[in-house]
């Protein structure tokens, strides 16, 4: 069993990028149901877990998502570029 020191090295836990549904939303610029609806894809990646707020993701397991199926991210709704499936930055 792991248990918590404050000697821990905790940087590799803090480096993943995580993601909830809302972030989703803007990341595919969809309405909530159809954000719904792709999470719930069979083929999409598994949330790491499950908050009160609802189910997140690691942001590089859904842009692995994306590019393996070809759908376009809009990285700039969080702060940074958006791009295309094909890896190409896109312009806003």
């Amino acid at each position: 069993m792991l248990e918590y020191s404050v000697y821990m090295d905790t940087a590799p836990m803090t480096k993943l990028r995580l993601v909830g549904r809302g972030e989703l939303r803007r990341l595919f610029g969809v309405s909530a149901t159809r954000t719904i609806q792709i999470a719930d894809r069979p083929d999409f990646p598994p949330p790491l877990d499950e908050l009160s707020v609802g189910k997140i993701w690691a942001l590089d397991d859904v842009i692995a998502w994306a590019e393996r199926t070809g759908r376009t991210l809009n990285l700039a709704e969080l702060g940074g570029p958006s791009f295309g499936a094909d890896g190409d930055e896109r312009q806003p």
